[in-house]
């Protein structure tokens, strides 16, 4: 929980008194685009949530490094990581220039000769309540920082080689154009610079091993600072905080599956997380789930996503995660891909020499158009 000590409650004050003014100026600006045909419900819902409005622009600024509006947007195409599979800043971005060009080349073949809705990112610094620093990235259509629509958020939950994945990038990428939405590439590892690429596990097994301590509490914690982080800041990107999905894949399963333990300990904030779905998610436990208390839930759907050959994910883990998300009130679709094993979405594992992994075209594309379809269903 936040402490505020004597002064920071001065910046409260002074801080929900501008969001007040900023919200009555918004509200004007709305009008003045009714002849621009907005939709109606918009409106609605600035009327309808203001006093949230000013909670969430509060939590903004505290989980934020600086505001959204002055973070440092760029476009977001393939040609951002031709340099290779590190940036010129010293981010790696891709274990190698083999998985670099796969992951790219898939990514040039989706794009449409006419690229209609150009897509823009930012780099976000935000905290988890133990005040560690996470390095995330959103992705958002360029238009929406000019026509103050509300629009669908979604988060997704990164593999072992930690949220600097140009995979991730390509994914969210391809949600913003087709859902209209904004995304949250988060992170669960503070890895500011790709180091979760390193063969040097050593690092790594240290943090997951923080994570899971204490029935996975600080996992939960960072699940939380991840959803605070993109509807705390919705006053400026204009996320609909009733239209969420969240998306793990590897070891962002394990993010997912944490998720109604975490929405437990948001009580007091006012959003709905539509669709939970994995990817080859790991479903670890060594505890028994214990089921959120009284958690109502109306078409909130979750949709997993598994290779039978998948050897790091057992059938009895993947049963047990349907009965933990069916008890606490979700709607369950199990897709099991025949014959995919563990990273059978991303084309890079094709060059993967553990026998474990391995790239599934046909897996790829039938989980994702199965997902799609849950997410255009429940996000319109």
């Amino acid at each position: 929980m936040l402490v505020l000590n004597s002064k920071k409650h001065y910046f409260i004050s002074f801080f929900v008194s501008v969001s007040n003014l900023i919200f009555v100026a918004r509200l004007g600006r709305i009008s003045s685009y009714s002849s621009q045909n907005l939709r109606q419900r918009n409106i609605v819902a600035w009327s309808a949530r203001s006093k949230f409005r000013i909670q969430q622009l509060f939590w903004g600024v505290m989980s934020t490094q600086s505001s959204v509006s002055s973070l440092s947007w760029i476009p977001l195409t393939p040609n951002n990581f031709e340099s290779g599979p590190v940036s010129s800043q010293g981010c790696r971005l891709a274990k190698d220039q083999k998985y670099l060009e796969a992951v790219l080349t898939q990514w040039k073949q989706g794009q449409s000769t006419e690229d209609d809705l150009p897509v823009e990112t930012a780099t976000l610094r935000y905290f988890d309540s133990q005040k560690s620093p996470l390095h995330g990235h959103l992705v958002r259509p360029t238009q929406a920082s000019s026509d103050f629509m509300e629009r669908p958020g979604v988060l997704l939950f990164h593999t072992a080689a930690g949220p600097q994945d140009v995979f991730l990038f390509h994914k969210a990428y391809v949600l913003a154009k087709e859902l209209d939405c904004v995304v949250l590439i988060c992170d669960i590892l503070s890895d500011f610079n790709g180091w979760a690429w390193g063969s040097d596990r050593t690092h790594y097994n240290q943090v997951r091993s923080d994570l899971e301590q204490d029935d996975y509490r600080l996992l939960r914690f960072r699940v939380e600072a991840a959803i605070r982080a993109l509807i705390g800041s919705n006053a400026a990107l204009n996320v609909d905080s009733h239209r969420l999905a969240m998306l793990g894949w590897c070891l962002g399963g394990q993010a997912i599956l944490e998720f109604p333990r975490a929405e437990e300990m948001m009580s007091g904030i006012d959003f709905s997380v539509r669709v939970l779905a994995t990817f080859h998610g790991v479903f670890r436990r060594e505890t028994q789930l214990m089921l959120p208390a009284n958690m109502k839930r109306q078409d909130q759907k979750v949709i997993i996503c598994n290779g039978s050959d998948d050897p790091f994910v057992t059938k009895e883990d993947v049963d047990s995660a349907k009965a933990y998300f069916e008890s606490a009130g979700y709607q369950v679709e199990i897709a099991t891909m025949k014959g995919a094993r563990h990273g059978f979405s991303n084309p890079a594992q094709a060059f993967n020499d553990n026998d474990s992994f391995d790239y599934n075209e046909l897996a790829a594309e039938t989980s994702w158009t199965r997902t799609m379809r849950v997410l255009i269903d429940s996000l319109s």
